[in-house]
């Protein structure tokens, strides 16, 4: 079973100014002064690095989650058991791409997002948890606190919801973690208004609860951690909180319904991917850089997408697409994040790749299938990026 925070409900898409000028008169344009004519060189055509798929490991069942730790030495996937009929967390030693430890929370326990500390000694799991006398009815949430020497849960911090997703301020002293109520275990039900729960990851307590509008879904800070940025599905928009003070600083309009949110590191920009039609799988792709909207691109049409991974120097997002015209799909593509256009050749990789992340030294990526198939795939980035 598995607990979804998307309810189908559509928002309205404002109209976006293109800034374009128009109905320029003739005899203005004859009054302005002649231009010299300036020689330019051509700017050089930026060539795509090279990918090649090295590995794929096997999970045993979909992946939900997945994360990276900084030293670029292990990646974690959340992921249901099939065998076992768990949320389980494979750990992937990178040296070999092998699954080398399998941890479970327990069988009444749903991990539904993951997040690790800067130093990468914990690992950080949301997790909804069934009531002991049904498996049906209001689970309650919280978030695991993993020792990722041995696999063992050191704590748990209670949340007022069920977490959606979590991230780890940069300097590691946060931890935010968005929550929504008015969710059955495993069942979709009406969502309420979500909220963003504040840990102080020393003493591992809930400092503060931030309301947002609607249902809350991913969070990413910014490259300092001073803002944090929650998508509001409900009111297709993007909260962008103030970390020094707990407040929401702005609220975005971005265009579309249910946003992932992807950092790109090097340009300190947010990208903001939405649905802007459901049935004709349209979506756009909104950057946000500081508290203000500065563009809204568009990809592939016909193209459903997952969450990219930005290369850490800014100049490529590797983009997974699970749909093309309604039908299953298999690749990932490269965009160019000045251009915002695909480069390259598309990556074959397994069945319905959902989220993408790139090892910090940008020499691999991985992506996480979501097809049934059960995998990760691990692609080789030449040169580094």
């Amino acid at each position: 079973m598995k607990i979804t925070n998307q309810d189908g409900r559509l928002s309205g898409r404002p109209i976006l100014n293109r800034h374009l000028l128009f109905g320029l008169l003739a005899a203005s344009i004859a009054a302005w002064p002649a231009l010299k004519a300036t020689a330019h060189e051509p700017k050089p055509i930026k060539t795509p690095p090279g990918n090649t798929v090295i590995a794929t490991p096997s999970l045993g069942g979909e992946p939900q989650a997945i994360v990276v730790n900084a030293q670029d030495t292990f990646v974690y996937v959340s992921y249901f058991n099939t065998t076992t009929l768990e949320y389980d967390i494979a750990v992937i030693d990178t040296s070999s791409n092998t699954v080398t430890n399998n941890w479970s929370l327990g069988a009444t326990v749903e991990i539904t997002s993951l997040a690790i500390s800067p130093d990468g000694t914990e690992l950080y799991a949301g997790a909804a948890t069934a009531a002991t006398s049904s498996v049906v009815g209001e689970p309650t949430g919280q978030v695991a606190v993993i020792d990722v020497s041995n696999g063992s849960v050191t704590q748990t911090i209670s949340v007022s919801g069920i977490p959606a997703d979590l991230s780890v301020s940069p300097n590691g002293k946060l931890l935010y973690a968005t929550t929504n109520t008015g969710l059955g275990f495993g069942l979709t039900t009406v969502n309420e208004p979500g909220s963003v729960a504040v840990i102080n990851t020393k003493t591992q307590k809930v400092t503060k609860t931030i309301p947002i509008g609607g249902d809350t879904a991913w969070v990413v800070f910014n490259k300092t951690g001073s803002l944090a940025y929650v998508a509001d599905e409900l009111n297709a928009s993007v909260v962008v909180i103030d970390t020094a003070t707990s407040k929401v600083k702005a609220s975005i309009l971005v265009g579309g319904y249910d946003p992932y949110l992807v950092l790109n590191p090097a340009k300190d920009e947010i990208y903001a991917l939405t649905i802007t039609d459901l049935i004709g799988g349209t979506e756009a792709i909104a950057v946000i850089k500081g508290d203000k909207l500065i563009n809204i691109v568009t990809p592939p049409t016909g193209d459903f997408i997952g969450l990219p991974g930005v290369t850490p120097n800014g100049s490529y997002a590797y983009v997974p697409v699970n749909e093309v015209d309604a039908g299953p799909a298999n690749f990932v593509y490269l965009m160019d994040t000045t251009t915002f256009l695909p480069v390259g050749t598309p990556i074959t990789v397994g069945s319905a790749p959902e989220i993408v992340v790139i090892a910090h030294n940008g020499q691999f990526a991985y992506v996480a299938n979501q097809g049934g198939d059960g995998t990760i795939s691990v692609i080789q980035i030449s040169p580094a990026q």
